[in-house]
């Protein structure tokens, strides 16, 4: 799906890249180049453009020059409400296509209700000033659960918790990752049946509580090279810390051990594949985008 589609874009696309206060300067940066001379007067604080507008006066039969006013609060606050039912109605589009195609939509909405839930706790950090953000994010988690049954995931995970294990790097997005599934789906690095969207996105960049694991659909070999490969988007992502964490296993189910990534490692150098370059030239670019 093109990432501009997906029914959580827009949320997405201002969670990860502004908080309330830089989203707020960069519109009313835009709406006085857009009004150029008309602006009278800006209350940056406050969110609030003065500036001459033309209305129609039914009186006059004219059109009329009169003062405006432009409030982001409130013009965000409309957009929210716009985007969210946007959100809704791509949703169902996207569920209707799974259904007409005889494929199951359970799995593409579970990835839904996590990044919801991902989306959740970026807007209570960042917008908290302005929780409509969060309730229009939470809106659309019930509907999730209203119309399809999802269960609604909770947010009352302690910051602690919420903290990558392997600690994921501030400036990765959840875009990155998702990228990375997508590549790692298409390689059958993975096998998407056994590793769902929200499983993998849970176990890189959170310290899950439950027994949320990545199991790998290659040989060791491979596994180990991908590994490697997504290594700098991670402070602590080395076979060490993966023993530890005890979350990945081999595509026979075998939990992977340092010992086991070590010997995979040395066989890897003495092995080299087309496989094997098939993964660092799909990862590459994603790393270089960052």
């Amino acid at each position: 799906m093109d990432k501009n589609n997906h029914p959580l874009f827009y949320f997405k696309s201002i969670l990860e890249e502004h908080s309330l206060e830089s989203l707020k300067n960069k519109t009313i940066q835009d709406f006085e180049l857009s009004r150029g001379s008309d602006i009278k007067k800006v209350d940056l604080e406050k969110g609030i453009v003065k500036y001459i507008a033309v209305f129609y006066d039914p009186i006059k039969d004219d059109r009329v020059e009169a003062l405006a006013t432009y409030n982001f609060y409130n013009e965000f606050g409309l957009l929210l409400k716009t985007k969210e039912k946007e959100a809704i109605l791509n949703l169902d589009g996207v569920v209707n296509g799974f259904t007409k195609e005889g494929h199951s939509p359970i799995g593409y909405l579970n990835n839904i209700n996590q990044e919801l839930l991902f989306l959740m706790k970026k807007a209570e950090k960042k917008f908290s000033a302005y929780p409509k953000t969060s309730e229009s994010l939470e809106k659309i988690s019930s509907y999730l659960s209203e119309r399809y049954g999802i269960k609604v995931l909770p947010r009352d995970k302690k910051e602690s918790n919420i903290n990558s294990f392997f600690g994921i790097k501030p400036e990765i997005k959840l875009s990155h990752i998702e990228q990375l599934y997508d590549i790692a789906e298409e390689l059958q690095i993975i096998n998407y049946e056994v590793v769902e969207l929200n499983t993998f996105i849970e176990v890189l960049t959170e310290n899950p509580k439950d027994d949320s694991s990545i199991r790998f659909n290659c040989n060791n070999q491979l596994a180990v090279h991908f590994i490697k490969c997504i290594q700098p988007l991670f402070f602590n992502f080395n076979f060490s810390q993966i023993d530890k964490s005890k979350r990945f296993y081999s595509k026979q189910g075998t939990l992977l051990k340092q010992t086991n990534l070590d010997a995979a490692d040395s066989q890897l150098k003495k092995k080299p594949s087309e496989k094997i370059q098939q993964i660092s030239l799909a990862i590459n670019p994603l790393l270089e985008s960052i």
